[in-house]
C-alpha cells in the first residue's frame, strides 16, 4: 500500500509541476516580450512613414486609416492609426535685414494639425494660419535679394534656440539657398518671428513627431556650433499652402498600442523587417515613400533572450525528467515484485500478457487520475488557460507508459537472441540522451 501511495504523490508531482511550469513560463514569455519592448526609447517602438517632396495643399482626411490598414495584422494589432506632421527640409536662416546669428543653424519648419496644449507661449505669441503677401518693412527691402513683396508665414521659435541664435521675436528670417529668380516667378516665403515658446510638459506626444520640435540639437566642437531647431508654424495646410524651394515631406506616425504578447512578437519580427520595403498606398502625392521603424530589431532581442532561457529551461526539465522516469520505473518494478504470487496465480488461470497489460494499464491510469485532478485545480485557481492542462495530460501519458512498461519488463522474457540487441540499443539511446545534454551545457555555457 505504502508504495502505491507513493507512486499516486509522485505521478500528482510530476503532473501538476509540468503543468505549472507550462503555465509559469507562458507568463514568464509575455513578461519577457513586454521588458524587451518596454526597455528601449519610444520612438523604438514607433512606425514612421515618410512621404518626401509632397506637392497636395492637405493630407486627404481618410489618409490615417488607409495607411493603418496597409499595415501586415501583426504589426497593425499592436500601433494606434497615424497621425501626420508636416516640416520642410532644413534650410540656413539668414535674418533680413541681415544681423549676426550666434552660430551654423539649420532650420525647418514644422506644421502640426492641431499644435493647442502641445507648447507655451515664453515670449509674444503663436503663430496664425496663413501664408498671405505682405510688403517688407522698407529696411527689410533694402537687404532684400528679391521683391518688396513676400509671403510671410508666422513661426514660433523654441526658446532655447531663438537665445542660442540671437533671433528676437518680430524677425523676418530668410530659408531660401535660392534667391529671386526675377519677375514672373512665384513670390518667395519668409518666416516672421511672432513668438518663443517652450513643450507644454514632459510626456510624449505628437511635438515629438517632427525633429527637435520638443528641443534643439546643438553640436559643440572646436571652431564649430551648430543648431538644429524647428520653427512651428500654426498647422499643416500653413506649410502645405505656402511655396518653399525646399519641398516639404509629410511624416506619419504609428505609436505603439500596447505591449505585443510572447506570440505576438514572433510573429513581428517577421513582419516588421518588411515595412521598410513593402509598397505603401499613395496617400499624398509624391517623390517617394520611406518607413523606419525599431520594432524589428526589438523582436530580434526578445526572441535572443528567449533563446536562452529556453536552454536552461530545457536543460533543468531534461534532468528532472530522467529522475521521474527513473523513480517511477523503480517503483514499478517493486510493484512487480510484490505481486508476483498474484500475477502467477492469474497466469495460471490462462491470463495472457495483453490481458496483464491491460490491467496495468487501468490501474496506471488510476494512479494518475489524481495528479490529473489536482493540475486541472491549479489551472482554475491560477486562472490560466486551459490550454496548459494539455501539458499535464500528456506527462500523466508519460508516467501510464513507464508503470505500465516497468512491470510488464519482469514478465516478459525475451528470447536469447533477442537480449543483447536490445541492451545495446538501450545503451546507445542512453549515450546520445547523456550527448545531447552535455551538449547543451557547452552551449549554454560557451564552454
Amino acid at each position: 500500500m505504502g508504495v502505491t501511495a507513493l507512486v499516486v504523490v509522485v505521478c500528482a508531482l510530476v503532473t501538476s509541476l509540468a503543468t505549472v511550469l507550462s503555465a509559469w513560463l507562458g507568463a514568464t514569455d509575455d513578461a519577457m516580450a513586454g521588458e524587451a519592448f518596454s526597455s528601449e526609447g519610444y520612438r523604438a517602438r514607433q512606425l514612421q512613414v515618410y512621404y518626401s517632396a509632397v506637392t497636395d495643399s492637405e493630407v486627404p482626411p481618410d489618409a490615417a486609416q488607409r495607411l493603418h490598414g496597409s499595415l501586415p495584422p501583426a504589426v497593425a494589432d499592436v500601433l494606434r492609426p497615424p497621425r501626420h506632421s508636416v516640416a520642410t527640409l532644413p534650410g540656413i536662416p539668414q535674418t533680413v535685414p541681415r544681423t549676426y546669428i550666434g552660430a551654423t543653424a539649420y532650420l525647418s519648419v514644422v506644421g502640426l494639425p492641431d499644435s493647442e496644449g502641445l507648447v507655451d507661449t515664453v515670449q509674444g505669441r503663436l503663430p496664425r494660419p496663413g501664408s498671405p503677401v505682405r510688403v517688407l518693412p522698407a529696411a527689410s527691402a533694402a537687404e532684400y535679394d528679391g521683391p518688396d513683396r513676400v509671403h510671410l508665414v508666422e513661426v514660433a521659435l523654441h526658446e532655447r534656440a531663438a537665445n542660442l541664435l540671437g533671433i528676437e521675436v518680430g524677425s523676418i528670417l530668410d530659408l531660401n539657398p535660392i534667391r529671386y529668380g526675377g519677375p514672373g516667378g512665384p513670390l518667395p516665403t519668409l518666416l516672421r518671428v511672432v513668438g518663443t515658446y517652450r513643450p507644454a510638459g514632459p510626456e510624449r506626444s505628437a511635438l515629438d513627431d517632427a525633429d527637435f520640435a520638443r528641443r534643439p540639437a546643438v553640436t559643440e566642437v572646436p571652431d564649430l556650433f551648430i543648431v538644429r531647431a524647428a520653427a512651428l508654424a500654426a498647422d499643416d495646410l500653413t506649410v502645405l499652402g505656402a511655396t518653399w524651394s525646399l519641398v516639404p515631406e509629410v511624416r506619419f506616425t504609428f505609436d505603439p498600442a500596447r505591449v505585443p504578447t510572447a506570440a505576438e512578437a514572433e510573429e513581428l519580427g517577421v513582419h516588421a523587417r518588411r515595412l521598410a520595403v513593402q509598397p505603401w498606398p499613395e496617400v499624398v502625392s509624391s517623390e517617394s515613400v520611406a518607413a523606419v521603424t525599431g520594432l524589428g530589431d526589438l523582436a530580434s532581442t526578445y526572441l535572443g533572450q528567449r533563446t536562452v532561457s529556453g536552454d536552461v529551461v530545457s536543460l533543468l526539465v531534461a534532468v528532472a525528467g530522467w529522475a521521474a522516469a527513473v523513480v517511477l520505473w523503480a517503483l514499478a518494478v517493486v510493484l512487480a515484485r510484490r505481486r508476483r504470487n498474484v500475477t502467477r496465480l492469474l497466469r495460471a488461470r490462462g491470463a495472457g500478457v495483453a490481458r496483464l497489460a491491460g490491467l496495468r494499464l487501468r490501474e496506471a491510469a488510476l494512479l494518475v487520475l489524481p495528479g490529473l485532478l489536482l493540475a486541472a485545480a491549479l489551472v482554475s485557481l491560477a486562472a490560466v488557460e486551459v490550454a496548459h492542462l494539455v501539458v499535464g495530460l500528456v506527462v500523466a501519458g508519460a508516467c501510464v507508459l513507464v508503470l505500465v512498461s516497468g512491470q510488464m519488463a519482469t514478465l516478459v522474457a525475451l528470447p536469447a537472441r533477442f537480449v543483447v540487441p536490445v541492451r545495446d540499443g538501450v545503451h546507445a539511446a542512453v549515450v546520445l540522451l547523456a550527448a545531447q545534454t552535455l551538449g547543451e551545457i557547452e552551449r549554454l555555457f560557451g564552454l
